[in-house]
């Protein structure tokens, strides 16, 4: 999904142009490397953590991983566009991963760049029915440290640090009869699982896939989807292109607009909506979708990339710290960890609580995930985006540490 900023080093990585078989097609058990985990510092996946069984995903329960941290083996990279890369990731020993997953979560790394570990975390694209495997789908940004460390550095075997998969950007086929998702760019990641997942079982819903890029050089997935569309009647696929001279081989020319929302799918005001992107995608989308009458709560969002361009907020860090405050700030005090310290202007919770050495769990840093809930014991903040609180978090008093920012003294449950 998600990636940011800095650094990684060139190398030679090991690429094919292929794509791997569709889901339907890749059964067989991914091979692994003797040397993969022989560090004993490695959390890696034993024997009882490995199963071959199908997670049930229909029953739209959330899955409980079996492990929180686990080492995985990068079996394949693939090379989906001039700046896609796919990774297929496989438990080090052989055997099933060590944990499940719904389709449309994402997965935490933690990447050892620059000074100090980066944890970023990106969207699986493949089906939770593939018990062998996962596989993440990543554009290279050049301000992305996370993005920069997985194209430039990392190769087949190597091994990476994960965190349980986690999000709430799902969709099991139990939450509607139908579903529409709408994608920019590398936002139609979540896409591609849930509707792998979905082909998978045999669902007998419409799905309602949309796409937007510039040309087919940077269509994500083309080849599969074709094949998929071919096989299932259900699966409807329009892609809009920008860049493109005319309408051809099944692409539209031009971007995506209300009108043709409302052409593509019909009774849209009825349907169940997954939306991904960049901000500015987003918010037109939404806004086409407001005048085609579609309720908001039907409407469910993730965005992909920072709020803001890391390099952008690094200096703005460094010039607060060097720029004495005019007045006083507020105060954060994190109870458990019996610390406290004034907030820098424009600071979020989850940054004070960085300076200070509090740990606080954080994944997307953007207010989707929700892995930086905190409860807030006292005081008031205002929040940006609030996309990872279900109503139930917010009637409990739960913020997202990334987002929640205070001008007044706040007590935080950390």
């Amino acid at each position: 999904v998600k990636s940011s900023d800095g650094g990684g080093s060139p190398s030679n990585s090991q690429t094919t142009s292929a794509r791997p078989p569709t889901s339907q097609e890749a059964k067989s058990p991914a091979t692994a490397s003797a040397e993969c985990c022989n560090d004993s510092t490695e959390v890696c996946a034993t024997e009882e953590d490995q199963s071959t069984d199908q997670p049930d995903i229909s029953k739209g329960l959330l899955p409980v991983a079996k492990k929180k941290l686990c080492r995985l083996r990068v079996a394949q990279i693939y090379q989906e566009t001039v700046d896609v890369k796919t990774f297929r990731l496989v438990a080090c020993h052989g055997g099933g991963i060590p944990f499940s997953y719904l389709p449309g979560q994402f997965l935490t790394l933690t990447m050892p760049t620059g000074d100090k570990p980066i944890r970023r975390s990106y969207t699986m694209s493949s089906s939770p029915t593939q018990g062998y495997f996962c596989e993440i789908t990543v554009k290279r940004e050049e301000q992305g440290a996370g993005s920069r460390y997985l194209h430039d550095a990392v190769k087949v075997n190597d091994t990476l640090e994960v965190q349980a998969p986690s999000g709430k950007f799902v969709f099991t086929g139990k939450e509607a009869d139908s579903i529409v998702l709408i994608s920019g760019g590398v936002g139609i990641t979540p896409m591609m699982s849930i509707t792998r997942a979905l082909t998978d079982m045999g669902w007998n819903g419409d799905i309602y896939f949309i796409a937007a890029c510039r040309d087919p050089e940077h269509l994500i997935f083309q080849s599969e989807l074709k094949r998929l569309q071919a096989r299932h009647p259900n699966l409807h696929v329009f892609i809009a292109m920008s860049r493109i001279a005319k309408d051809a081989d099944g692409y539209h020319r031009g971007r995506l607009s209300k009108d043709r929302l409302a052409e593509w799918v019909p009774g849209i005001a009825s349907k169940w909506i997954h939306l991904c992107g960049a901000p500015p995608m987003m918010d037109a989308v939404k806004q086409m979708l407001a005048e085609l009458a579609v309720p908001r709560e039907k409407i469910h969002t993730e965005n992909f990339g920072s709020q803001q361009k890391p390099q952008a907020r690094a200096a703005e860090r460094e010039k607060i710290q060097k720029t004495p405050p005019v007045e006083k700030a507020g105060t954060v005090t994190f109870q458990k960890s019996d610390t406290s310290t004034e907030f820098l202007p424009d600071e979020t919770v989850l940054e004070a609580s960085e300076r200070v050495d509090v740990n606080i769990d954080y994944s997307c840093r953007t207010g989707s995930c929700g892995v930086c809930r905190v409860k807030l014991l006292s005081g008031s903040v205002t929040m940006e985006v609030e996309d990872g609180l279900d109503p139930d978090d917010k009637a409990s008093g739960m913020i997202l540490a990334c987002q929640a920012k205070s001008t007044g003294n706040v007590e935080i449950d950390a």
